[in-house]
């Protein structure tokens, strides 16, 4: 009801519920004459449509408006729900929501898929030394330079704190590690700047992959073996990418 609704608009709601009240007047003419059995005058036909005319969008106007206030205020709480204010990557929430069709998908059709878990190193100290407001731009910064990196199928979002999450459809382990080499590449080519100070920026990056051919996984399951790989590459050295083989063997590079 919501969408047809909405797609009607403003406009043709208050003609359709003016021409409504015009028939429902109409109506209710005919039968209170019918009842008392009475002819309906010539000049009542043209009075119930002017009223009805000039009454119904008074009324109806500002009950519409409230409606449609409503529906946007809605959307913009979905929008804000599904879209981490930060960084402008998508929330957990609606990144857990859709990786899990996602990997749903994957598992019918037999395809791999790779997540990438990727936490910015001493990004504690980045705080405490130029404070939260440069820590809130590297954290932007990273999520552009992914955005960069992305296909228009991969979902990229803030799982919480200075850890983002990239799901790749489509995507094996040989091309995960692609997309985090491609990734410490940026970091590399371009530090940040704060308080007129260049400071590096690095990540340690986990990976895991779902081969597509493997007994199903879930979404839960993917996201334990890539942080397991996350802190092997931070237990590693830091700067560096670290892909889940077994819960006791990875591969480092």
């Amino acid at each position: 009801m919501r969408q047809i609704v909405e797609r009607l608009g403003r406009l043709n709601i208050i003609v359709l519920l003016t021409l409504v009240s015009i028939t429902a007047a109409y109506t209710l003419t005919i039968i209170a004459h019918t009842a008392i059995g009475a002819e309906i005058p010539p000049s009542n036909t043209p009075v119930v449509i002017i009223v009805s005319t000039i009454l119904t969008p008074l009324v109806a106007t500002p009950f519409v408006n409230l409606l449609f206030l409503v529906f946007d205020l809605e959307n913009k709480n979905r929008i804000l729900a599904a879209y981490d204010p930060v960084t402008g990557l998508m929330s957990r929430q609606a990144l857990v929501s859709q990786a899990t069709n996602l990997l749903n998908l994957a598992q019918r059709k037999h395809s791999a898929v790779s997540m990438l878990f990727i936490d910015i190193d001493d990004f504690k100290s980045i705080n405490d030394t130029h404070g939260h407001l440069n820590g809130d731009n590297a954290l932007r910064s990273i999520g552009q330079y992914i955005n960069t990196l992305k296909r228009e199928s991969d979902l990229i979002g803030r799982y919480g704190g200075d850890e983002l999450v990239a799901l790749l459809p489509d995507t094996d382990q040989k091309g995960a590690k692609h997309f985090a080499e491609k990734l410490h590449a940026i970091l590399r080519e371009n530090p940040i700047t704060a308080s007129h100070e260049t400071i590096p920026m690095t990540v340690s990056i986990g990976t895991s992959t779902y081969q597509g051919s493997a007994r199903p996984v879930d979404i839960g399951e993917l996201i334990r073996q890539s942080d397991l790989a996350l802190y092997e590459a931070k237990e590693r050295g830091k700067n560096r990418t670290a892909s889940y083989i077994t819960d006791d063997e990875f591969e480092s590079t």
